[in-house]
């Protein structure tokens, strides 16, 4: 059992909140569901990657006050997201870029 809530979003911007139960994983081509930090960190690298134009690191995503997660799991998540296709990572030793798909979210 997960210990924060899921959100259902599509890319029409509907959004509803699920129940703590439902596992993260891809649903159609157009929707998926994600959870709140992986929704907080997808943000976070948008935001800093449109600020920069530079792959945004684990590291700096932690270091921000609305991302409460270890860099180790800000890792974790950015390749689940990477998973999903709403991030790319350039190259091996690069931190991640938003995909057209990850900035329509």
């Amino acid at each position: 059992m997960c210990d924060t809530p899921h959100f259902w979003y599509t890319e029409g911007g509907t959004t509803e909140e699920l129940s703590h139960d439902h596992q993260i994983m891809s649903g159609t081509d157009d929707t998926l569901i994600l959870s709140e930090r992986q929704m907080a960190i997808l943000r976070a690298v948008v935001e800093e990657y449109v600020t920069t134009a530079q792959p945004v690191g684990s590291a700096s995503i932690a270091d921000r006050a609305d991302v409460l997660a270890s860099s180790a799991t800000v890792r974790n998540e950015m390749a689940r997201l990477e998973e999903l296709g709403l991030l790319l990572q350039p190259h091996t030793s690069a931190g991640r870029i938003p995909t057209d798909r990850g900035y329509r979210f």
